[in-house]
C-alpha cells in the first residue's frame, strides 16, 4: 500500500533528529553553487527540511509537495517562501523559473519519474541542473534489518526504487547532459535490538518501508525482531539491528 503521508507528517521529521545527513548536505552544497541569486525547486519537499536548510543559505526556493499534511509543517518553517500542493508530472510553474530542480529520497514516490524529468527540463534556464538522491537496492550492496526481519520489503524497494542506470537514462531523454551518479552519503548504523524497540527507532512511521507495510505485517516483523531478541539472549548474545545503506546522487544539467 502506498505511503500515507496524511497520517505520518507528525513523525515525518524524526529521521532528521537520529540521524545526520552531511554527505547529501555537502553534494547539495556543490550543487547549488555559489551563487546565492540562484532559484532552487524542490519536488516531493516533505515538511521542508531541505528546503529550511537551502533557504538559510541566502537561496530563493520554492517547493512543491503531494500531501497538504507534509505541506502544513514546511509553511510553519517557511511561511514566506512558494510552496504549493501538486504532482511531480505537472509542475504548477511557467517554463524556464528556475536555475537547479531537486528531490531528495521522493523520486521512488513519483507515479511516473520519466515525466517528471520531463517536467524539471521544462522549468529549468539554460546551464541549470536537476539532482535526485535516492537508495538503489539493484545494486546488492545495501544490508538493512528491516529488509530482514519485514516480509516483502526489500521485493517491494526493487520495484519502486529505480536503479541509477534507470535514472541517467531518462534525464538523458528529457535533455539532460553529462548525467552522472555517485554516493551522497554511506550510511552505517548498529543498535541493540531491544534499545531500539523501546526508542521507537523501528517505528511504523520512521521510514517508507514500514509506513507502507499493514498493521498486521508490522506487528509480525516486530514479534521476529522479539523472538530473535530471545533466541540470541539464550545463547548470552545480543541482537543488533543494522542500517548499511548507500544514498546515490544523480545530476543532470541542461546546455548553457
Amino acid at each position: 500500500m502506498p505511503t500515507d503521508y496524511e497520517k505520518i507528517a507528525a513523525e515525518y521529521d524524526r529521521r532528521y533528529r537520529d540521524n545526520e545527513y552531511a554527505g547529501i548536505e555537502g553534494a547539495l552544497e556543490r550543487f547549488a553553487g555559489s551563487d546565492s541569486s540562484t532559484r532552487l525547486l524542490e519536488v516531493g519537499c516533505g515538511t521542508g527540511h531541505w528546503v529550511a536548510w537551502l533557504d538559510a543559505r541566502g537561496y530563493g526556493c520554492a517547493a512543491l509537495d503531494a500531501s497538504e499534511a507534509m505541506l502544513a509543517r514546511a509553511r510553519e518553517r517557511l511561511p514566506h517562501a512558494d510552496l504549493r500542493k501538486g504532482t511531480a508530472e505537472a509542475l504548477p510553474w511557467e517554463s524556464a523559473s528556475f536555475d537547479r530542480v531537486l528531490c531528495v529520497n521522493a523520486l521512488h514516490h513519483f507515479p511516473d519519474p520519466e515525466c517528471f524529468f520531463r517536467e524539471a527540463r521544462r522549468v529549468l534556464r539554460a546551464g541549470g541542473g536537476v539532482f535526485t538522491v535516492g537508495l538503489d537496492p539493484s545494486g546488492g550492496l545495501d544490508s538493512w534489518s528491516i529488509y530482514d526481519f519485514f516480509e516483502g520489503t526489500r521485493a517491494r524497494d526493487l520495484v519502486r526504487y529505480p536503479p541509477v542506470t534507470q535514472v541517467r537514462d531518462w534525464m538523458d531523454a528529457a535533455g539532460f547532459r553529462g548525467s552522472e551518479t555517485s554516493v551522497a552519503q554511506h550510511i552505517r548504523i548498529r543498535t541493540n535490538a531491544s534499545e531500539a524497540l523501546r526508542r521507537g527507532i523501528l517505528g511504523k512511521s520512521t521510514t517508507s518501508q514500514l509506513a507502507e507495510l499493514t498493521d498486521a505485517d508490522y506487528a509480525r516483523g516486530i514479534d521476529a525482531i522479539r523472538a530473535a531478541i530471545e533466541l540470541a539472549a539464550s545463547r548470552g548474545e545480543e541482537l543488533e539491528v543494522v542500517a548499511d545503506l548507500r544514498l546515490y546522487v544523480t545530476t543532470g544539467w541542461v546546455d548553457a
